[in-house]
Protein backbone atom coordinates (compact mmCIF):
# COMPACT_ATOMS: atom_id res chain seq x y z
CA UNK A 1 0.00 0.00 0.00
CA UNK A 2 1.71 3.39 -0.94
CA UNK A 3 1.49 6.47 1.62
CA UNK A 4 -1.12 8.22 -0.35
CA UNK A 5 -3.54 5.23 0.10
CA UNK A 6 -2.83 4.64 3.70
CA UNK A 7 -3.53 8.18 4.21
CA UNK A 8 -6.54 8.01 2.75
CA UNK A 9 -7.64 4.58 4.38
CA UNK A 10 -6.01 5.64 8.00
CA UNK A 11 -9.34 7.86 9.23
CA UNK A 12 -11.44 5.64 8.19
CA UNK A 13 -9.86 3.37 10.29
CA UNK A 14 -9.14 5.31 12.91
CA UNK A 15 -12.69 5.79 13.05
CA UNK A 16 -13.64 2.47 13.14
CA UNK A 17 -11.82 1.18 15.93
CA UNK A 18 -13.04 4.04 18.26
CA UNK A 19 -16.62 3.29 17.25
CA UNK A 20 -15.57 -0.10 17.95
CA UNK A 21 -14.72 0.73 21.45
CA UNK A 22 -17.81 2.00 21.96
CA UNK A 23 -19.84 -0.58 20.51
CA UNK A 24 -21.44 1.73 18.04
CA UNK A 25 -21.38 0.97 14.42
CA UNK A 26 -23.49 3.67 13.68
CA UNK A 27 -20.75 6.45 15.36
CA UNK A 28 -21.08 9.67 13.36
CA UNK A 29 -17.21 10.35 12.79
CA UNK A 30 -17.24 6.87 11.79
CA UNK A 31 -19.94 7.69 9.25
CA UNK A 32 -18.42 10.83 8.21
CA UNK A 33 -15.44 9.67 7.34
CA UNK A 34 -16.65 6.23 5.50
CA UNK A 35 -18.56 9.01 3.49
CA UNK A 36 -15.51 11.47 2.31
CA UNK A 37 -13.60 8.37 1.10
CA UNK A 38 -16.54 6.59 -0.90
CA UNK A 39 -17.11 10.22 -2.30
CA UNK A 40 -13.28 10.99 -3.55
CA UNK A 41 -13.09 10.45 -6.95
CA UNK A 42 -8.83 10.35 -7.06
CA UNK A 43 -7.00 7.29 -7.49
CA UNK A 44 -5.81 6.75 -4.24
CA UNK A 45 -9.09 6.88 -2.65
CA UNK A 46 -10.29 3.98 -4.89
CA UNK A 47 -7.23 2.28 -4.31
CA UNK A 48 -8.27 2.12 -0.12
CA UNK A 49 -11.56 1.26 -0.86
CA UNK A 50 -10.15 -1.92 -2.75
CA UNK A 51 -8.12 -2.17 0.03
CA UNK A 52 -10.98 -2.49 2.68
CA UNK A 53 -12.16 -5.34 0.78
CA UNK A 54 -9.73 -7.63 2.02
CA UNK A 55 -10.94 -8.75 5.44
CA UNK A 56 -7.73 -10.77 6.62
CA UNK A 57 -6.00 -7.16 6.24
CA UNK A 58 -8.85 -5.11 8.04
CA UNK A 59 -11.10 -7.92 9.94
CA UNK A 60 -13.59 -5.34 11.63
CA UNK A 61 -16.58 -7.76 11.58
CA UNK A 62 -18.98 -9.92 9.01
CA UNK A 63 -21.75 -6.89 8.18
CA UNK A 64 -18.64 -4.27 8.28
CA UNK A 65 -17.17 -6.34 5.95
CA UNK A 66 -19.44 -6.97 3.74
CA UNK A 67 -20.62 -3.39 3.18
CA UNK A 68 -16.13 -2.46 2.82
CA UNK A 69 -16.54 -5.25 0.21
CA UNK A 70 -19.85 -4.24 -1.85
CA UNK A 71 -19.19 -0.73 -1.37
CA UNK A 72 -15.60 -1.10 -3.18
CA UNK A 73 -16.67 -3.33 -6.12
CA UNK A 74 -19.91 -1.67 -7.04
CA UNK A 75 -18.68 2.20 -6.10
CA UNK A 76 -21.76 2.96 -4.77
CA UNK A 77 -23.08 4.22 -1.46
CA UNK A 78 -23.46 1.72 1.37
CA UNK A 79 -27.42 1.88 1.68
CA UNK A 80 -27.34 0.32 -1.72
CA UNK A 81 -25.30 -2.76 -0.32
CA UNK A 82 -26.97 -3.99 2.43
Amino acid sequence: MTALVERRLLPVLEALDEAAKKNDWFDKEYERQFEKLLKAKDNASREARITCMFPSAYMRGQVASRQRACTGLLNHRRSDCT
